[in-house]
């Protein structure tokens, strides 16, 4: 008679299966998952950009802007010969404004598009992972709609 059988499972093989199955299950749930998760991330990068460069409009005293462009956006003085900052939207999200390409703060903070101030009570970034942000005229309030 054996003391142990060698075609069962041992208790320390069980539980190194069952942690293996476990990370593979998560690993796979996020890789299925990642745009939900994706465009939550790119609306708070995006919301906090645009409240630094309306700060920024308001406290250096000059006018500035984000242009769009698919999935990146630059941050610049307006003007000519205005270098700007670009930066790239995660996991090849894209933003689509109902104002234009281009959203622009004026020294008092208040947004608008190219030419004038919003023809609406707000302007709407829609990220193609379903966010929408909101930009309320006048006060230049950024918010993440539900």
């Amino acid at each position: 008679m054996k003391l142990f059988d060698s075609k069962a499972f041992t208790y320390i093989e069980l539980v190194i299966v069952i942690m293996t199955v476990s990370v593979l299950a998560v690993t796979i749930s996020f890789y299925f998952n990642r745009n939900e998760i994706a465009s939550p991330i790119a609306a708070d990068q995006l919301m906090a950009d645009i409240r630094y460069i309306r700060l920024k409009a308001i406290t250096v005293g000059q006018n500035y802007k984000i242009v769009f462009s698919g999935n990146s956006y630059t941050m610049s003085r307006s003007g000519p010969e205005a270098d700007g900052e670009t930066k790239y939207l995660p996991d090849g999200e894209t933003a689509v404004a109902n104002f234009g390409t281009q959203l622009r703060f004026n020294t008092l903070g208040e947004p608008c598009n190219e030419s004038s101030a919003f023809p609406a009570r707000y302007g709407q970034i829609q990220l193609s992972g379903g966010s929408t942000i909101l930009i309320y005229n006048i006060t230049g309030k950024t918010q993440l709609q539900q």
